[in-house]
C-alpha cells in the first residue's frame, strides 16, 4: 500500500508521528471544513458527529488520501504547510469599522478592512490593496465598477447578509466574479424583531414607560383606551420569504389570520402549514390590522409603500417594515400617522443610514424607530461570518460553486 505513494507523500503520512514539533499546529484538508450547516459531507451521509470548526485542533488520521481507487488509513486529505492553516485566502472586507470585525477574521484568511470615500468612491490607497485579493466580504459598502477593476484577482463577492442593492451586479457579471448574499440567515432575528414592534405599538409599551416613570400613572393607565390584542386580527404579509414565514409562524401562534402578497408563487405547503390567504395587494391593506412588509428592494418595491397604499389602511392599522430601505416613502408615512390614517408605524429601515437628523420619520407620532438591527444579535452575526466564510472557501479553496448566488455567475 504504501508502494503506491510518492517519497514526499509517504514522509508526510508519517510526519505527526516522527517529527511532532515540525507539524503541530498544521491543518487538515478540506473534509475537516465547517459547512454551513455544521457537518462534513461524509457526517451528512453517515450520521457522524459534528466536524470541527477550521480553527480547531485536528484530528488524528483524518479522511485518507485516494491511492488507486482506495484510501490510505494515515494520510490526509492535503496537509498545507503555510502559517500553520490551510490554504491562505486573502480578504478584502468592505464594511466601516467595528470593533469586533477584527476578531471574526477566520485564521485562514489575511483581511484587509476598506471603506469607502464620499460618494462611494474608493482612496487610491484603498484600491492598491486589493489587487492581489480573493474576495470581497460586504457589509454596506459599495462594490462598483471602479474597485472591481482594481482586484484582478477577484474570485466571489460575498455580501454579509440578505440585501444586496450596493452590489453592481451586471459590471461583476461582465468579469465572470459570482455575487452571493446569504439567504435566510437572521430570519429568525428579524421576525422577532418584527413581533417586538406590533406589541411595542399594541399596548404603547414607550409611551406607557415614560409617563410611570415621570410619576404619570394615571395617564400611563389612559393609554389603554387605544390598546388591542393580536389575538383574532389580521396580519397582511407583503412578502411571504424566509422572514415573512417565519413571522407567519409567530404570528399564528398569537392567534393572528395571515394573508399575503407575493409577486412569486409560494409553496403550497408553506401557505398550508399557515393557513393563511392570499390577497390582492390592495385588498391585504384594507383588509390588515397590521401590515408587515418583508421583500427586497427592488425596481418594483422602491416607493411601494406611497401615500396612495397607506390611504387603503384602516385608521386603527399598524405598519411594520423591518426589510430595506426605500420601500417605504418616509414623507408619506409621517403625513399618514400626523393625520391619524394609521394609528403606528414600527420601522427598523430607513432610505439613508445612519438616519439623517432631517428624516420625516423623526417627527412622527406614534412610531417606534430602531437603527437597522432587527437582524443582529450575537448569533445570527457569528452565523453570518461563519456562512459567508464557508461561501468564500467553495470557491477559493475548493473550485466549487457558489452558493446563493444573486447576478447568474457560476
Amino acid at each position: 500500500m504504501r508502494r503506491c505513494l510518492p517519497a514526499r507523500a509517504r514522509w508526510r503520512a508519517g510526519a505527526h508521528r516522527h517529527f511532532p514539533l515540525l507539524t503541530r499546529g498544521f491543518r487538515w484538508g478540506r473534509r475537516h471544513l465547517t459547512q454551513p450547516e455544521g457537518r462534513t459531507r461524509n457526517s451528512e451521509q453517515t450520521g457522524a458527529a459534528e466536524a470541527p470548526r477550521s480553527g480547531d485542533a485536528a484530528p488524528r488520521g483524518g479522511d485518507a488520501a485516494q491511492c488507486g481507487g482506495r484510501r490510505h488509513p494515515q494520510f490526509p486529505t492535503f496537509v498545507t504547510f503555510t502559517r500553520g492553516v490551510e490554504h491562505m485566502m486573502k480578504i478584502a472586507y468592505l464594511a466601516k469599522v467595528r470593533p469586533d470585525l477584527q476578531a471574526r477574521i477566520p485564521k485562514d484568511v489575511e483581511g484587509v478592512i476598506l471603506e469607502s470615500g464620499p460618494g462611494g468612491v474608493y482612496p487610491r490607497e484603498a484600491l492598491a490593496q486589493v489587487a492581489d485579493v480573493d474576495a470581497f466580504v460586504v457589509s454596506m459598502e459599495p462594490v462598483n465598477a471602479q474597485i472591481l477593476a482594481a482586484a484582478q484577482r477577484l474570485k466571489i463577492v460575498q455580501r454579509l447578509g440578505v440585501g444586496y442593492e450596493t452590489l453592481d451586479l451586471k459590471a461583476a457579471a461582465q468579469r465572470g466574479i459570482p455575487c452571493c448574499n446569504i439567504e435566510g440567515v437572521n430570519k429568525e432575528a428579524v421576525a422577532e424583531h418584527g413581533v417586538a414592534l406590533m406589541i411595542a405599538l399594541t399596548k404603547h409599551l414607550l409611551e406607557a414607560d415614560e409617563l410611570t416613570r415621570t410619576g404619570k400613572w394615571g395617564e400611563a393607565r389612559m393609554l389603554t383606551k387605544t390598546t388591542f390584542e393580536l389575538n383574532g386580527k389580521t396580519l397582511g404579509i407583503v412578502g411571504l420569504g424566509n422572514t415573512g414565514t417565519a413571522l407567519a409562524r409567530r404570528c399564528k401562534a398569537l392567534g393572528m389570520r395571515i394573508v399575503y402578497n407575493d409577486i412569486r408563487e409560494i409553496d403550497p405547503a408553506v401557505v398550508a402549514g399557515l393557513d393563511a390567504a392570499f390577497l390582492p395587494k390592495a385588498e391585504l391593506f384594507r383588509q390588515s390590522d397590521v401590515v408587515s412588509v418583508n421583500t427586497d428592494l427592488n425596481g418594483q418595491s422602491r416607493n411601494m409603500i406611497d401615500a396612495e397604499t397607506l390611504s387603503m389602511m384602516r385608521p386603527h392599522a399598524l405598519f411594520v417594515c423591518c426589510a430595506r430601505g426605500g420601500i417605504v416613502d418616509e414623507a408619506a408615512l409621517r403625513d399618514a400617522l400626523n393625520a391619524g390614517r394609521i394609528a403606528g408605524a414600527g420601522i427598523d429601515v430607513f432610505e439613508t443610514e445612519p438616519i439623517r437628523k432631517d428624516n420625516p420619520l423623526l417627527k412622527a407620532k406614534n412610531a417606534v424607530l430602531t437603527s437597522h438591527v432587527a437582524g443582529v444579535t450575537e448569533e445570527t452575526t457569528q452565523r453570518t461570518f461563519d456562512w459567508a466564510h464557508e461561501n468564500v472557501r467553495r470557491v477559493v479553496i475548493h473550485g466549487e460553486k457558489p452558493r446563493w448566488v444573486r447576478n447568474g455567475v457560476t
